[in-house]
């Protein structure tokens, strides 16, 4: 299963506008002392799975009509986590109809997680890794560099979903910053401040796969951002203008990868 909240997009070759990579990640690595990942960049996931945990922990509450929650959840697509966790816990009737708060609704969430993790349970939509991702992994890992699996998920979403596409082994829970690690969402410079955690702007490194996603960690303060866009319409001509010799733009994870 996988639970991501965006589809994977497209991988197809990037339009000749794209300027290529020309630093191997050999290279890119060495430039930095911190080094951030992005959940979506490795993980390749049916849009949906991630509705249906949802909808399994009102059914695990005794909730009679469970699906609500699968339409909340669609209908608040693009909306922070939190947000979505508060939406469908009011849409589905509050205390009153799931019989605990909202901190218990979330712990409820963290249980199904954890089944599912057990093999106690199971949803269709296996999450796979991203061509090159694991590579990539091993690269940053073998090189010393201290570095973040950065996602907007849950603690609970994001570990469940590395561990069931192989992904986990070897991680240790304090090289991923989620979504209730801390107050403020992606976007916003304090986000960026706790992730750079005293390092040099110009010594970390990031890798994206959404053009204003990478904005943000530029604006933010990252040094370098490799940009591998998940869809073909994502046009990162103005990153590009705006920040220059500050964004590298990779067709796939697994060309970079290649390129050592």
């Amino acid at each position: 299963m996988s639970l991501h909240q965006t589809p994977p997009g497209d991988h197809s070759p990037l339009p000749p506008k794209m300027p290529p990579a020309t630093l191997s990640l050999e290279e890119l690595l060495s430039t930095a002392d911190r080094v951030f990942l992005d959940l979506d960049h490795l993980l390749v996931a049916p849009y949906g799975a991630h509705s249906a945990l949802f909808v399994e922990t009102v059914r695990s509450l005794g909730h009679p009509h469970a699906e609500l929650a699968r339409e909340i959840f669609v209908s608040l697509r693009g909306r922070s986590y939190q947000e979505i966790l508060h939406g469908i816990f009011d849409g589905c009737g509050g205390e009153e109809a799931l019989g605990c708060s909202q901190h218990g609704f979330k712990a409820a969430l963290e249980k199904i997680a954890s089944n599912i993790c057990r093999g106690e349970l199971s949803f269709a939509g296996q999450p796979r890794q991203e061509e090159g991702a694991r590579e990539l992994l091993e690269a940053v890992a073998h090189s010393g560099k201290e570095f973040l699996i950065c996602t907007g998920s849950f603690r609970c979403i994001a570990e469940l979903e590395l561990k069931l596409s192989g992904l986990y082994e070897g991680l240790s829970p304090r090289q991923l910053l989620c979504s209730d690690d801390l107050p403020w969402d992606k976007s916003a410079a304090r986000y960026w401040s706790h992730a750079l955690n005293g390092v040099q702007p110009e010594r970390t490194l990031g890798f994206e796969d959404r053009v204003y996603c990478a904005r943000w960690m530029l604006k933010n303060g990252v040094g370098r951002v490799v940009l591998c866009p998940s869809n073909t319409e994502d046009d990162p001509s103005s990153l590009i203008e705006e920040f220059s010799d500050r964004v590298v733009v990779v067709s796939s994870l697994r060309m970079l990868s290649a390129a050592r």
